[in-house]
């Protein structure tokens, strides 16, 4: 976690994405739940004042370490706000102990391959030594957890129970969720984890028309420069028969700017699509999809920091006059390129420049010509390239080694970019 330093310091573990106390030499701690498991199959149960639904999760009793604090069950619960309560049962301990902590993780789009190496996006985590308790969100970028300020959260623990309340707007709105609760000692081994294996399912269930999101998907997994970028749910109906068909709305924002998007409605599913500019490396992009149908509407959102595009040049044709260069007399070489953005295929080149080089025998040889003709050929992602030296007298049987480098600047649709070409000759 990014916190403030302090006594006994917390750090970030990159390599497994859990948060721990380091107070000593130890082993790693064991990491995150990584494989998607339904341990329990939801089913209405009787439901307290207010509430909606709820369901209860078992871990076995007597299988966190010798003295440690552990997890029999957690009950999940929420209500028509979408308010979610989490009780997480640890008869174990009454009270919460100096030096004991808890985390609660949350994989959003129950995608293990995304979020933290345990396919973790958000963490509730409590501090009993602080008696503090913060949400936490994995940050890709950084390749660690950040806290989240300004979230409404009620975290009290009292006789052997933790009560942890967020509303699910704070975990961006999803309506199904895996889930896992780890206890840490002041040592790098967990307590205990629950389930002992996979992850735990939370279906948000309420006695509305109700669309739930099971599933996102992002072609490509990370947004490249100069390329569209597609945002897709799944989405499944309650209370009412059949599939979603229902709308979609897309909105982002690329850099704090807005961008426009396109959406697309199938039976059961809804996509969003964004272009995004070729200057836009190293920007993020922000954005939710909304799908809804009937009243219903629910919402997941997302960001993903932009890749650049993949410049490519490929060589068309090479041309020299003469075919060898001759000693004491001038060599031409000519070629023709073409530049290509990443999937896009050929792009126009408006401007370049061509720097020319050569030498025999280490000496270099004077440019008399150097030349730059764009759109060759009636294409304008051709660029023709063409240098000339003189070749001294008596350098008959050398070799000749030259290059020919084309700069291309940054442009309104296309980032800069240098191409090479390097050659050599035997002088005749």
């Amino acid at each position: 976690m990014t916190l403030t330093p302090r006594a006994p310091r917390r750090r970030a573990w990159a390599r497994t994405g859990v948060a721990l106390l380091i107070v000593g030499a130890g082993t790693l701690p064991a990491a995150e739940p990584t494989t998607a498991q339904n341990s329990h199959t939801w089913s209405p149960a009787s439901p307290a004042v207010g509430s909606a639904a709820s369901a209860r999760f078992l871990d076995p009793r007597g299988d966190a370490t010798a003295g440690g604090m552990d997890v029999t069950s957690v009950t999940v619960s929420n209500d028509e706000t979408g308010k979610l309560t989490f009780m997480i049962e640890i008869p174990s301990h009454q009270t919460l102990p100096t030096g004991k902590y808890i985390g609660l993780y949350f994989d959003t789009d129950r995608n293990g391959s995304t979020g933290s190496s345990g396919g973790s996006e958000y963490l509730f985590w409590i501090d009993g030594t602080l008696r503090t308790s913060e949400l936490e969100r994995w940050d890709a970028i950084q390749g660690s957890w950040v806290g989240i300020p300004g979230i409404p959260l009620t975290s009290r623990y009292s006789s052997g129970v933790q009560r942890v309340e967020l509303n699910r707007s704070a975990l961006g709105g999803v309506s199904v969720f895996d889930f896992a609760v780890y206890t840490w000692p002041e040592s790098n081994t967990a307590d205990d984890r629950a389930p002992n294996t996979g992850k735990w399912t939370y279906a948000v269930q309420t006695s509305s028309k109700t669309l739930l999101i099971t599933s996102v998907t992002k072609k490509p997994d990370l947004p490249v420069a100069g390329e569209s970028f597609t945002v897709s749910v799944t989405v499944e109906r309650f209370g009412r028969p059949g599939r979603f068909n229902g709308r979609v709305q897309c909105d982002a924002t690329i850099g704090g700017q807005r961008a426009r998007g396109s959406g697309s409605v199938a039976p059961g599913r809804a996509s969003c699509r964004w272009a995004i500019p070729a200057l836009a490396a190293g920007k993020t992009i922000r954005g939710s999809i909304a799908v809804s149908e009937g009243g219903a509407t629910t919402t997941r959102q997302f960001s993903a920091k932009i890749k650049p595009a993949v410049v490519k040049f490929s060589v068309v044709a090479v041309t020299t006059s003469p075919s060898q260069p001759k000693a004491g007399a001038q060599f031409y070489f000519g070629i023709v390129v073409r530049m290509s953005l990443g999937s896009q295929g050929p792009r126009p080149i408006s401007a370049a420049t061509v720097s020319c080089k050569a030498t025999i025998g280490g000496k270099a040889l004077r440019t008399f010509n150097r030349e730059v003709r764009l759109g060759y050929g009636g294409d304008r992602s051709n660029v023709a390239l063409q240098c000339g030296w003189d070749v001294p007298h008596g350098t008959a049987q050398q070799t000749m080694t030259g290059s020919v480098v084309m700069v291309v600047p940054r442009s309104g649709t296309a980032p800069g970019a240098t191409f090479r070409h390097s050659f050599t000759k035997r002088v005749r």
